[in-house]
């Protein structure tokens, strides 16, 4: 494994088993890792020999989401952060999209919590697996956070989707709820969760491909007014004007340990840039008033 970690796994039994491996930083997910993972979606479903996709980790945590050291490392502060920052938040809808528009199953289990990137990833399976003590869990600085607003929006409704994100005391998805609200597809027990799984997808696999295919291309197009890599980029606009602010860019620097506080800023609050982008201000839903 590469200091930068990798992407493991292997075949089983007409299972494709892909491993993020990155546990010195809980699998987060470097630039290099999402490459290889869109490269070994993509081949798996080029590829006639697969019939299942499984994503999954060991250790106590499924994903800790981006691995932010390549942006830090650059300079958190520099002028061009922000775009530097954007472009590698947009390749999870890369990503996102290829599991989600993939032909065939995809499957992810998670052993634990599924934090940021993990998070969208769970949200764009076709089957989520989960354990008591996994969580969908929202990244606790504002990098990404406009991301989750229009998935969880496509998979629960606007109206659950505001209740979860505009609720204060709220900071994760849990296991149960998951399950409750279907999102996840079963909590299975923590202990034999991996051979669970396993036994899952062989059996999955042994279903006649087209089949397979056909149950997932007609559950998917009643849903696909707004496919899931277009609802991940849509997210893409509420980000870029969040970074614009002070607010945003204060609360960058007190995650990074530092202060990133730019000697200027956009005229105007984050309200005036939703205006700005009437597009994001349709899909934020409402007018952003952040208070410090």
């Amino acid at each position: 494994m590469s200091a930068a970690g990798t992407i493991a796994g292997g075949r089983e039994a007409g299972v494709e088993f892909i491993e993020l491996d990155n546990p010195a930083k809980r699998h987060a997910l470097s630039g290099e890792m999402f490459r290889l993972l869109e490269r070994r979606l993509l081949a798996a479903d080029r590829d006639d020999e697969v019939r299942v996709i499984v994503i999954r980790s060991e250790g106590p945590v499924f994903c800790s989401g981006l691995d932010l050291d390549e942006f830090t490392a650059g300079g958190a502060g520099r002028p061009d952060s922000v775009t530097d920052l954007n472009r590698m938040l947009d390749t999870s809808a890369a990503v996102c999209g290829a599991i989600a528009e993939s032909r065939k199953p995809v499957a992810v289990a998670a052993q634990g919590p599924c934090i940021g990137i993990g998070m969208l990833m769970f949200l764009s399976c076709d089957v989520g697996l989960m354990t008591p003590s996994a969580r969908l869990q929202l990244p606790k600085a504002l990098i990404g956070a406009g991301y989750f607003a229009p998935v969880l929006a496509k998979l629960l409704g606007p109206r659950r989707a505001k209740a979860l994100l505009l609720n204060p005391a709220v900071t994760a998805i849990g296991a149960d709820d998951a399950e409750r609200w279907g999102l996840a597809a079963s909590v299975l027990p923590q202990e034999g969760f991996r051979e669970a799984v396993r036994d899952y997808a062989t059996a999955l696999a042994r279903l006649p491909a087209g089949w397979l295919q056909l149950q997932k291309a007609g559950a998917d197009h009643p849903a696909s007014s707004l496919s899931v890599r277009d609802a991940i980029r849509a997210g893409a606009h509420l980000d870029a004007i969040a970074h614009a602010s002070e607010f945003a860019r204060t609360a960058a620097g007190n995650a990074f340990g530092g202060s990133v506080k730019p000697e200027t800023d956009l005229p105007g609050g984050i309200n005036d840039h939703l205006m700005l982008c009437p597009a994001a201000a349709a899909q934020s839903g409402s007018v952003i008033t952040p208070t410090r």
